[in-house]
């Protein structure tokens, strides 16, 4: 079940992002000492109160993932989506991104953007297959450009990373921008 989170859950929130963070680390992506987190508790907690924060509920009641956006430029930026490292591959992620841009696209936004490693499987080659293409950073608003700096800044582009979008149900906009890779 996919709900919004509640502010009591922070932690296993949380919990969570450290657990996916793992798989990361296994997939030979290597965080620097001074990286910083991307997101803060005040933001994380701001987005439940917001309803921009929903989890992937297990039956007994835990979260097993989660997702946070936020709105850039105008449309809505999916922040985060993690899931706990023993529960990928189960289909939670794909549950959480449908739910995503289902949500979005319900409150009337025309686009969903994201920022992801290029070459992990499960990162850009998986939203790929849910209709997200890679733009340029060229092709981005001010807002979306000052997210790529943000990531810049912690020190998050250890890899390889791509600027995604998807034109949501509906949109007949072509103004994706082209698809070369940053």
């Amino acid at each position: 079940m996919i709900r919004y989170a509640r502010l009591d859950e922070l932690q296993a929130i949380r919990a969570v992002e450290m657990s996916a963070e793992k798989a990361l680390v296994e997939a030979g992506i290597e965080f620097p000492e001074n990286s910083e987190e991307l997101y803060s508790d005040l933001e994380y907690s701001d987005a439940i109160r917001n309803k921009y924060l929903r989890v992937a509920q297990a039956e007994d009641g835990s979260v097993l993932g989660f997702y946070f956006w936020k709105v850039v430029d105008g449309d809505a930026y999916l922040a985060e989506i993690d899931v706990r490292q023993e529960s990928q591959g189960q289909g939670a992620g794909s549950d959480l991104l449908e739910d995503f841009c289902e949500v979005v696209e319900r409150d009337g936004f025309r686009k969903a953007w994201l920022t992801t490693f290029r070459d992990l499987p499960f990162n850009a080659p998986w939203y790929a297959r849910s209709g997200f293409e890679v733009v340029g950073v060229e092709e981005c608003g001010p807002e979306m450009k000052a997210v790529w700096q943000h990531e810049v800044d912690c020190n998050t582009l250890v890899a390889p990373r791509v600027i995604m979008c998807k034109r949501l149900k509906g949109v007949d906009d072509s103004s994706l921008g082209d698809s070369s890779s940053l």
